[in-house]
């Protein structure tokens, strides 16, 4: 498929997938100015406290657009189904990120990150607006960002930063652009992966003012990498299941396909050595392409935050859990975060954070003021090697339920050692153990349990959540489809 630019300077909230397959290059009207002092709804900006700032009133009320071209730049590059356990800066013993290895010995490495989701739509949401999943309106495949939420790009613009993103043009992320993801960039890039590194050289160097540039790479996803250095083999019993899992759902699931191939991993050892070498195969790929972006900046570094993070992990086989679509485990929502900036000194953060913290960090980093009431908490101060009050993170994704096109909640809450999950109104307190996973506490203590709930429930108020699944385009339905989905 081609190349092909979508300009934007307005995504309203009932953009169609159809508008983002279009190719060619359209030019859209500017948006009407936004007021510098919204009401402060959850998620929107207060007013902006710095007299004279980009974001302060102009003449007649209007947005002033003051571009300073000493504010850093921001490269944000998300990387889809990346496991930080299969990570080298993270402590995996085979060579599968070299790029991102060399980035993180001059970075802060969160070691205690996690996603606020199961799937790329509602952790882009987590990250672009520093809400949960339940606050920012996206729970599900195809929900649509709720229309008073501001994103990332949008309080940007207001200091007087342009922005792209670049995603591969094989890439869902239509659905997510219909879904109001792609609200406040002023242009998406769809471009093949051999072109991506290219794309942003050439709009990094358009013009002086500073930019968000944030580049979506899919490669550690299903079905996974087959190449070097890792294998060349597909094992016939894994490519079977990997035809199966991106076949329809049988009963609107995959549990059946799943079970079998856990089943035969159990029983042969090999077929588990292969699911690995091939997953490193595609997380290598995925670095490779992280170097490839990191090259295409590098004369600009001095002067750009770099951040390399996952949306989540994926699940390999661990207690019989494969992929990520309703996988609430330890694999699937331990995600890397490594922050490279210019005056912050290499360092190793153990706290416990989240992808909604993003949002409120880099906005202090560049010196901006985040929307009011929003979840996410800045990271600054760990950054410079402070500490960070302890604050559990809250994870939400919605399980089938029966049929595919029902559904339940599922809000895990997350402050190590302990795992708190809720399931249809049932509570379970499990620990997290280095060498197993998810275990059986030793013993139940009444007022902790207590504790962890009331800060979930704290946490969890005002989350919409819809029982019935969003209708999908069948266009739709089968791209995903190929991807593991229904």
């Amino acid at each position: 498929m081609l190349p092909y630019r979508l300009r934007l300077k307005r995504i309203p909230p009932n953009f169609h997938l159809a508008i983002v397959l279009l190719l060619g290059s359209c030019d859209a009207q500017k948006a009407d100015p936004v007021p510098a002092s919204p009401p402060a709804a959850p998620g929107r900006p207060g007013p902006d406290p710095r007299a004279g700032s980009p974001g302060a009133p102009g003449a007649a009320g209007k947005r002033s657009f003051v571009a300073d071209s000493k504010l850093p730049n921001l490269l944000l590059i998300t990387v889809c189904s990346f496991r930080s356990d299969h990570i080298g800066a993270y402590g995996y013993s085979r060579a599968t990120t070299p790029n991102l290895d060399a980035m993180a010995l001059e970075s802060a490495v969160f070691e205690g990150a996690w996603s606020n989701a199961t799937h790329t739509g509602a952790s882009h949401a987590a990250l672009f607006s520093g809400l949960i999943p339940g606050h920012a309106g996206i729970l599900d495949i195809g929900e649509p960002l709720r229309p008073d939420v501001m994103t990332l790009p949008e309080v940007m613009s207001r200091y007087g930063y342009r922005s792209s993103g670049f995603i591969d043009v094989e890439s869902n992320f239509g659905a997510e652009a219909a879904g109001g993801m792609a609200r406040g960039f002023d242009e998406l890039q769809f471009v093949p992966l051999a072109q991506v590194g290219r794309a942003v050289q050439r709009w990094v160097a358009r013009d002086r003012r500073p930019w968000l540039a944030w580049v979506h790479i899919r490669l550690a996803h299903l079905p996974y990498g087959a190449g070097p250095p890792f294998t060349t083999k597909i094992e016939p019993e894994v490519a079977s299941w990997l035809a199966a899992v991106r076949a329809p759902m049988i009963d609107g699931s995959h549990d059946g396909v799943n079970d079998a191939f856990a089943g035969a991993m159990a029983a042969n050892p090999v077929l588990r050595e292969n699911l690995l070498a091939l997953y490193d195969s595609g997380v290598h790929d995925a670095d490779a392409q992280i170097g490839v972006v990191l090259d295409a900046v590098a004369d600009r570094r001095a002067t750009t935050i770099q951040v390399v993070l996952a949306d989540h992990g994926d699940a390999l086989g661990e207690r019989g859990h494969f992929g990520h679509q309703d996988v609430v485990q330890p694999e699937v929502l331990r995600v890397p975060l490594v922050v490279r900036a210019p005056g912050i000194a290499p360092i190793r953060v153990p706290d416990t954070v989240s992808l909604v913290d993003v949002m409120p960090t880099l906005l202090e980093l560049i010196g901006a003021v985040p929307p009011a009431g929003i979840d996410g908490r800045s990271l600054a101060a760990a950054l410079r090697g402070g500490a960070l009050p302890v604050k559990p993170v809250l994870a939400q994704a919605v399980i089938r339920a029966g049929k595919a096109n029902t559904v339940r909640l599922l809000e895990v809450l997350v402050r190590p050692p302990w795992w708190l999950t809720v399931d249809d109104g049932d509570t379970t307190l499990l620990q997290l153990d280095p060498a197993r996973g998810l275990v059986a506490p030793p013993s139940t203590d009444a007022a902790l349990f207590s504790e962890l709930e009331a800060a979930r429930a704290a946490a969890s108020a005002g989350s919409e959540f819809r029982e019935v699944r969003p209708k999908l385009s069948m266009e739709l339905k089968k791209a995903l489809q190929k991807q593991g989905y229904w």
